[in-house]
Formats: C-alpha cells, sequence, structure tokens
C-alpha cells in the first residue's frame, strides 16, 4: 500500500483542508450573527410618543411613636429623583409659604389635583430602553425635629391598587400654577380658588422611633 502522504506536493499540509472548512464555517457563522444583530436591530427598534398623568389623590398619614402616641410637628417634603426639593408639582398644597404639618392627632394630609405627564422613548433590540419611559419620579419625605423619619415614593401612593384606597367627594383650597410661579405673593388658604372633586383616598402609617421611621400598610 502507498503511503498517503507520497501524493501531498511538498510544502503542502495534509491538515490544510479541515482547517480551510473551519475557516468557512467560522465565516458564515460570524455573517449569520450579524444578519441576525441586524435584523433585531431593525426590526427591534422603534421610538413611542406616550402621555401619561396622575389621579386625584389625597395622602393622608398618621405619625406615632412606639408607645402609640400620636407625633405631631412632622413635615412634608417633596423632591425630584435628582434630590431637589419640588413645590406645587405634584403635590398641590405644597409650596412655599404652606408645608403640610402632622397636627396633634398626628395626623398629616395632602393632595394631588390630577397632573398630566408623558414623553418620548426609544426602544432597541425590544428592551433596551433610553429617555421618557416612565411616571416622573418623586419621593414624599417626613422630617420631624430636622431629622428624617420616613421616605415614600410619590408613585407608590398614587398608583396605589384600589384594593388599598377608597374614594370620597372632597373640596380643597389649592393655588394656580399662576401663583405659585408667577412673582407675587401667594394669597392666604381661605382666599385659593376652591377645587372639587373625587379623590383617591391613600392612608398609611408611620412610626417614629427616635430619627428613623417605619412604614406599616393599614
Amino acid at each position: 500500500m502507498r503511503d498517503e502522504q507520497s501524493y501531498a506536493s511538498p510544502g503542502v499540509d495534509a491538515n490544510d483542508a479541515p482547517r480551510s472548512f473551519l475557516k468557512l464555517f467560522a465565516a458564515v457563522a460570524v455573517a449569520f450573527l450579524a444578519v441576525v444583530v441586524a435584523g433585531l436591530g431593525i426590526t427591534g427598534s422603534y421610538t413611542e410618543i406616550w402621555d401619561g398623568g396622575y389621579p386625584y389623590v389625597a395622602c393622608e398619614f398618621t405619625f406615632h411613636d412606639t408607645d402609640g402616641n400620636p407625633v405631631s410637628g412632622v413635615q412634608l417634603e417633596v423632591t425630584r429623583e435628582s434630590g431637589v426639593v419640588r413645590h406645587h408639582w405634584p403635590i398641590d398644597d405644597f409650596y412655599v409659604g404652606r408645608v403640610p404639618v402632622s397636627d396633634k392627632n398626628g395626623k398629616l394630609t395632602f393632595h394631588c389635583c390630577g397632573h398630566s405627564f408623558g414623553g418620548t422613548c426609544h426602544t432597541y433590540f425590544h428592551v433596551i430602553k433610553i429617555g421618557g419611559c416612565g411616571a416622573p419620579e418623586y419621593t414624599c419625605n417626613f422630617l420631624h425635629n430636622g431629622k428624617l423619619v420616613a421616605s415614600v415614593p410619590f408613585n407608590d401612593l398614587a398608583f396605589a391598587p384600589e384594593s388599598q384606597s377608597t374614594r370620597q367627594d372632597r373640596t380643597i383650597r389649592v393655588p394656580t400654577p399662576e401663583q405659585v410661579y408667577g412673582g407675587a405673593a401667594i394669597p392666604a388658604v381661605d382666599d385659593l380658588p376652591e377645587v372639587t372633586r373625587e379623590f383617591k383616598i391613600v392612608t398609611r402609617s408611620i412610626i417614629v422611633q427616635n430619627s428613623e421611621g417605619s412604614i406599616t400598610r393599614p
């Protein structure tokens, strides 16, 4: 039997054929993946312009200490996601010159009078989202004697399930945006325009202990 190597030309490796096949296979695989990725980029990328809004919601918080005694003097502070204080929007009765404070019974109430929002959301590959793709983020901070005792995302209150809220017609007095941002002094509460609507009522209880608080569902 002849040696198979005798048929190979000098300087030619007998393994060149399998190696060439592997290189060709790799090139085809890379090209296929490139086509798939490009296809996903085209079919899975889109832009959506959307509108949303906050409902009319009344938030009723009760503060008490570990012995069950009501805690008065707890103040509301509303901040953006960046930490900057935000007056009047989305909480209408929190503005310069007026800060909701818990009373002698430990009750603190504030309202949102149905504000609209929206945005432009860019989606890539079906899952990567960039831009304004959801409700804005605000935090309701509660301070007592200058110390933070609790923080609650406002969206958790505004969009609380119906099973955790009730509804009630009520009339409140809050300033208009023009009165808040117009530069003139905001009138006294009794001189502000009335808003009469059905509000979603959301209640929460906060235990104040030293400089920290904890939220318990009613």
